[in-house]
């Protein structure tokens, strides 16, 4: 991403209440509902 943007691309991702995206001093934000969240095959770590 860094060679294509020429920048770093920063962003926070959480799981609450309703679907929302922010973008604050160069960080976007997304906020994603628990429905939204991918399977347990899929996760990284687990």
């Amino acid at each position: 991403m860094l060679a294509w943007y020429g920048m770093p691309l920063a962003v926070r991702s959480s799981v609450g209440g309703s679907r929302t995206s922010e973008l604050a001093d160069g960080i976007k934000t997304e906020t994603f509902v628990e429905a939204m969240r991918p399977g347990a095959i899929l996760r990284v770590g687990t």
